[in-house]
């Protein structure tokens, strides 16, 4: 009898503790159902700032079907082997003053087919076209245009300057460094940038040379 107590007792024990962890269990709060291998990985797929790019990752709505041609391009012309418009037929080599002969080196600069003696003229020409445009009578204008002209209708402008306005370098007009630009022969005092500085901001620099712009065209600057 003493052994039945014992064991009754033991087992009312028991079914206490058992019920007393269930009701702590079921306060707990519940875990989170995504496994930590998953959650991780979903991390790695958000978007990572970019510190070049704060926005990198994003859809920023500039995302656009390129299939069709930006409509800017569409007004430019390329500068390299595009259509031809006019053969220029120059007899003799721009670069190197060399007769072209039967050679059949050529490119198409602005839709204008330029002869060359030889390939290396090409590379020369391709890498500054601007300092040879005078000996094809070409004149290239401040929106970029290419356009045939005659050298007989520009003259020196009312000044020379003594130092470049780019570069500051000396001008020594007897080098030939210079380009035609609406009816006058502007100076440099190298080839190495200037002219297309120029051609950039050339109204900065008329006063320079002793020019003006009145009603739409480039004339002498009047003094006072």
């Amino acid at each position: 009898m003493k052994y039945a107590f014992a064991f009754i007792a033991s087992f009312i024990l028991v079914a206490g503790l058992t019920a007393v962890v269930r009701v702590s269990a079921s306060d707990a709060p519940i875990a989170d159902s995504i496994p930590q291998e998953e959650k991780k990985d979903t991390k790695e797929d958000a978007p990572k700032k970019d510190a070049k790019d704060p926005h990198h990752g994003h859809d920023m709505g500039d995302k656009k079907d390129n299939s069709g041609k930006d409509e800017k391009k569409d007004k430019e012309k390329s500068e390299w082997d595009g259509e031809v418009e006019t053969d220029l037929k120059n007899e003799k080599d721009p670069v190197n003053g060399k007769e072209v002969g039967d050679s059949e080196h050529h490119v198409v600069f602005h839709g204008f087919k330029v002869h060359f003696a030889d390939e290396k003229s090409i590379k020369k020409f391709k890498r500054r076209p601007i300092q040879f445009l005078t000996p094809l009578e070409l004149e290239k204008t401040t929106d970029g245009e290419v356009k045939k002209v005659d050298p007989a209708d520009f003259k020196d402008p009312p000044i020379i300057p003594d130092t470049c306005p780019m570069m500051g370098g000396d001008i020594f007009a007897d080098d030939g460094v210079y380009i035609l630009h609406r009816g006058y022969k502007i100076y440099f005092c190298c080839w190495n940038g200037c002219a297309d500085d120029f051609l950039a901001e050339a109204s900065k620099h008329y006063a320079a040379y002793g020019l003006e712009e009145k009603d739409g065209k480039l004339v002498p600057k009047k003094e006072g």
